[in-house]
């Protein structure tokens, strides 16, 4: 069953705001990397376009406060099983992830945006403490697409793989 949202601006009187598809991953992407918190709960994003060892490439790389990564998909055109196994696969990946490459992974991103080199010190800029010692103890994986936004989130953790609908706030 499709969701529809509306937005409004309210001035003097409700003036319903037009909706239309996005023309392109990359500005997704891009409106998603000026302000993270669109996606509805605070990221640090540490990469984009981010190379995995399979030649595959993610789109978007965020950390949340406890550390955990959140793969951010962003897709047109494509079938849900795609995506789906898509996203499974850059799960895998992320999981094999040592903190060391997640560092990597971010010192790379911050240098070619000219922001802190250190991930500890972004992390702290952004949530105001310093990460976790162990990073990636869970993932969520975030597809979004032409529909409204719909998310694919698995969760692992040592004991095993378990689902939720939405990542917490």
């Amino acid at each position: 069953m499709p969701l529809e949202f509306g937005l409004w601006r309210v001035d003097d009187k409700p003036v319903r705001v037009a909706t239309r598809p996005m023309p392109l991953e990359s500005r997704l992407e891009e409106l998603i990397e000026a302000d993270p918190g669109i996606l509805g709960h605070p990221l640090l994003l540490i990469g984009r376009q981010v190379l995995t060892q399979h030649g595959k490439v993610v789109d978007l790389l965020g950390m949340d406060a406890e550390g955990g990564l959140h793969v951010l998909e962003l897709k047109r055109d494509r079938t849900p099983r795609e995506v789906v196994a898509q996203v499974l696969d850059y799960g895998s990946w992320v999981q094999e992830l040592t903190n060391e490459q997640i560092r990597d992974i971010y010192t790379s991103y911050a240098r070619a945006r000219g922001l802190a080199e250190e991930l500890d010190e972004a992390f702290a800029l952004r949530f105001g403490e310093a990460p976790p010692e162990a990073l990636k103890q869970r993932q969520w994986h975030t597809r979004s697409g032409d529909q409204p936004c719909r998310e694919v989130a698995r969760r692992r953790n040592p004991s095993g793989p378990t689902t939720s609908p939405t990542p917490p706030t």
